[in-house]
């Protein structure tokens, strides 16, 4: 946990370093300020975890300073330290976010108790977060952008416009913190790193600016210095929302590169790339899944799936919750296949049950029709087929049903001469003056008023 001692008195200052270098080995101190500014100055340059804020110093105090640094980087936390007893000190420091404080002189095992309570707190905040960060670049890899996960990719990097894969050669999490600390040293963009899983690692880089040459730079940089070879794949920059293809793009140069491409790192030959058609029509057709899965090794299985997962969600397919990139075996993969086929059959079921009662709408939009007499229609309980009705058709029953008769009515209205009364019965209204009242709502005018219009 990375540390800064803020006090006026030196004295102080160099007591509370002592105290934290001999007793709290998990600590580091990695500042000093003297006053309120060059708090501020530090905590932007440092970044650290804690400050020992002293509140009582010349110029900007202690709790000016709080309220400043927790207004550009919240997630550090605070112990007040002040010689004043103050009710009014604490309340403040809490209002601005401050959970513990110490009063000078404060004894050495309080001291040491409260940064450790702290800390504790510090691991907890960075397990979740760690986790919160894991999640979201699952969903990059699992190819489910949204408008939620590049508002997270932004908060992470408030300035990126685009990103890219590396899928680096690991064996084990050892591995992976030495990967990481070579790219704390060599990459200039922030990045994403997820847990190695079948010798591989992938990273997600995001940057403001970056292009394909860079993106080689970075790889080439990691191969030097590296003890001994390894293998990088690599995606071409994408948008944030198209960050979707930067995963599998870079899985599959590192497939072709370990196939023995002759170089150590690059991007993927798109024309050798197998096809992802056999896994995707199995699903979508319904086709028995256990013979074909087992000519796939685990992660071409899982690379099919997600292609095939990304497909069913274009055509309006549910399938956020299946977490393809969880699979652990051939087994588990023919579970999510099957839970895959089932969603299409269902979507296509749900189609169809739709198209019935549409058909069933527009013939008898005339009548006093009602959802319980579509939903007996189609064989559906009313409350599934209200439900299934605003999923497919993104609104309700009786908004498509009143809609359909206003656009009839509409025609009517410009090509006939009948008058208000009948066009009212010939849409399903038996009284003139509710109908005239749905219209103008609809339509925004009287129905007498559009006709005139196009008189």
């Amino acid at each position: 946990m990375k540390v800064i001692v803020v006090d006026d008195e030196m004295i102080e200052r160099k007591a509370m370093r002592k105290l934290l270098e001999q007793h709290l080995p998990q600590v580091q101190v990695v500042g000093e300020a003297g006053n309120g500014r060059v708090a501020i100055e530090l905590a932007e340059s440092l970044h650290p975890d804690l400050m020992l804020m002293d509140i009582k110093m010349p110029g900007m105090n202690g709790l000016e300073a709080i309220r400043h640094i927790r207004s550009k980087q919240p997630s550090i936390r605070f112990i007040m330290m002040t010689a004043y007893a103050s009710f009014d000190y604490a309340r403040e420091a809490m209002v601005e976010g401050v959970r513990h404080y110490l009063v000078k002189p404060s004894k050495k095992e309080e001291t040491i108790q409260t940064i450790l309570q702290v800390h504790a707190e510090v691991k907890e905040d960075q397990a979740s977060e760690a986790a919160i960060w894991q999640l979201i670049l699952n969903k990059v890899m699992q190819q489910e952008m949204n408008a939620e996960v590049c508002k997270r990719l932004r908060l992470f990097h408030p300035e990126a416009k685009v990103g890219f894969m590396h899928v680096y050669e690991c064996l084990d999490v050892q591995a992976r913190e030495e990967m990481i600390k070579k790219l704390n040293q060599y990459a200039p963009y922030p990045f994403l790193a997820a847990h190695p899983q079948a010798g591989r690692l992938p990273i997600l880089f995001l940057s403001k600016e970056c292009q394909k040459s860079d993106v080689l730079l970075l790889a080439r940089s990691i191969v030097q210095s590296w003890p001994g070879k390894i293998t990088i794949g690599a995606s071409v920059p994408y948008p944030l929302k198209q960050l979707g293809s930067s995963y599998s793009e870079a899985l599959l140069a590192f497939q072709q590169l370990k196939a023995g491409r002759g170089t150590l790192y690059g991007f993927a030959d798109q024309s050798a790339s197998f096809s992802h058609n056999a896994v995707e029509k199995a699903i979508m057709n319904q086709y028995p899944l256990e013979a074909l899965f087992t000519r796939y090794s685990l992660n071409q299985l899982k690379e099919e799936l997600v292609h095939a997962k990304k497909e069913m969600a274009a055509i309006g397919v549910y399938v956020d919750d299946v977490t393809i990139m969880e699979a652990a075996s051939i087994e588990d993969c023919l579970v999510f296949g099957s839970e895959l086929a089932s969603r299409v059959a269902l979507h296509r079921q749900g189609r169809e049950m739709i198209a019935k009662a549409k058909t069933f709408i527009h013939t008898h939009f005339h009548q006093q029709i009602s959802l319980e007499d579509v939903a007996d229609h189609v064989q559906l309980s009313p409350t599934y087929f209200t439900k299934l009705f605003k999923e497919k058709m993104n609104e309700t029953f009786i908004g498509y049903l009143t809609d359909y008769r206003i656009q009839t009515a509409k025609k009517l209205l410009q090509h006939t001469e009948l008058g208000l009364k009948e066009i009212a019965d010939r849409t399903g209204y038996n009284d003139p003056n509710y109908f005239s009242r749905v219209f103008k709502k609809a339509a925004g005018c009287s129905p007498k008023e559009y006709r005139k219009s196009f008189s």
